[in-house]
């Protein structure tokens, strides 16, 4: 994680390629908020869980501006993140 420069100080997450180059969108430390390289939001990850909490679907959404395409391995580290903490959330309140 690092700050770009466009943004507030900050942790970010930067996806890279598979040759270590960064791509031209991170998301915010909670993988909540994707941004391009400019600092613009472009789109959102979020959770939502049931009222008992033993249902949790997960969602990545982009901008509908036809610009801008996430790959969907990074697609699924958000949402693995994501999973991992509402797992965690239902182990402390059951």
């Amino acid at each position: 994680m690092t700050t770009p420069n466009q943004m507030p100080e900050a942790y970010y997450i930067i996806f890279l390629d598979a040759d270590l180059n960064e791509k031209p969108y991170y998301a915010s430390e909670d993988g909540h908020t994707i941004y391009t390289e400019g600092g613009t939001v472009i789109g959102s990850a979020k959770k939502e869980m049931d009222w008992s909490g033993s249902q949790c679907n997960l969602y990545v959404n982009l901008e509908d501006n036809g610009t801008q395409v996430m790959d969907f391995q990074d697609k699924y580290a958000l949402l693995d993140m994501m999973y991992d903490e509402a797992n965690e959330y239902y182990k402390d309140n059951k």
